[in-house]
């Protein structure tokens, strides 16, 4: 005689289909695709960021050291701690910023 097939093999494909047509991912993606490219907008983002300094960087000065608005010293320390903790990337930025001075 043959053993009965498992019920949890023959439920677990259209139970798992339901899932996936219930829950699909965003615009189709595989959710590896949806994971890059939600790494590239966060890495443009991360670079816009960080150039952004440049046509900021009297505004800045004037936040830190005068009556500025304080919203952009607080927008910038972040960059600011990176630049303290990472020289070499502290040299990139005013390597940068010569451009903008």
């Amino acid at each position: 005689m043959h053993a009965p097939e498992s019920s949890h093999h023959t439920l677990a494909s259209p139970v798992t289909q339901d899932v996936h047509a219930s829950h699909p991912s965003p615009n189709g993606l595989t959710p590896l695709e949806f994971a890059a490219r939600v790494y590239n907008r966060v890495l443009i983002l991360t670079i816009l960021y960080v150039l952004s300094i440049g046509p900021m960087y009297w505004q800045w000065v004037e936040s830190m050291h005068m009556q500025g608005h304080p919203a952009v010293a607080r927008f910038y320390y972040p960059l600011l701690v990176v630049c303290d903790l990472v020289p070499i990337f502290g040299e990139l930025i005013e390597w940068y910023l010569s451009f903008w001075v």
